[in-house]
């Protein structure tokens, strides 16, 4: 199991408490890029289903869970395009 997996496993199972920091890191793995910090604000862009989507995460200790889920969803996406693309 690679390092991704385990980290999205744990947060999936938990998503109350998780670190900014844990949670960039698997928006990163996930192809998001950093675009611009304002204030507390992090904007990171990413592609899903061919389009463009901007992720707002304000950096708190921990996370808003609502901030989790809406990653979470994104990353399910992600994950449906690339397994219907490999079949």
């Amino acid at each position: 199991m690679s390092k991704r997996q385990k980290l999205l496993i744990r947060i999936r199972r938990n998503p109350k408490n998780i670190s900014f920091a844990d949670l960039r890191n698997l928006i990163e793995m996930y192809g998001f890029v950093l675009k611009r910090t304002k204030g507390s604000h992090h904007s990171f862009l990413g592609k899903v289903g061919g389009q463009s989507v901007l992720l707002v995460i304000p950096y708190d200790q921990p996370l808003k869970t609502v901030y989790v889920k809406k990653a979470l969803d994104l990353i399910e996406q992600i994950e449906r395009e690339t397994s219907s693309q490999e079949d």
